[in-house]
């Protein structure tokens, strides 16, 4: 789940060749299209990047114990809490997978003829 989507993608700037991230567990997410919000039970609010997943599990970044404990302990997303709390944000969320059969990864290379759409093998 997404909030504040952009109209791009973000690269990862820590890799050695930087390219669209994706995530795949039951569903595939394309990482880089969006921010995230965190609540903690205190009522804190934290925004991260949605490339996160990926800082944390490739780059071994480690977030401020805050915003952990806010994740393992703050309403889960889906939930009416997690709902109510961006309503109340006025922030409207939506879901960012990759269907089975619809978008595929792929990444943009600049070629002697412009840009070009190349797609990627998961």
């Amino acid at each position: 789940m997404i909030v504040n989507s952009t109209r791009g993608l973000h690269d990862c700037e820590l890799c050695a060749r930087p390219e669209n991230t994706f995530f795949k567990r039951d569903a595939g997410l394309l990482l880089g299209s969006g921010e995230i919000r965190v609540f903690s039970p205190e009522g804190d609010v934290f925004a991260a990047p949605n490339l996160i997943y990926h800082y944390v599990n490739d780059h071994k970044y480690r977030p401020p114990l805050q915003f952990i404990r806010a994740v393992a302990e703050g309403p889960v997303p889906f939930s009416d809490e997690y709902s109510r709390l961006l309503d109340a944000m006025g922030l409207i969320w939506r879901e960012n997978p990759l269907r089975e059969g619809g978008l595929r990864p792929f990444k943009l290379v600049q070629t002697a003829d412009g840009i070009k759409k190349v797609f990627v093998d998961e």
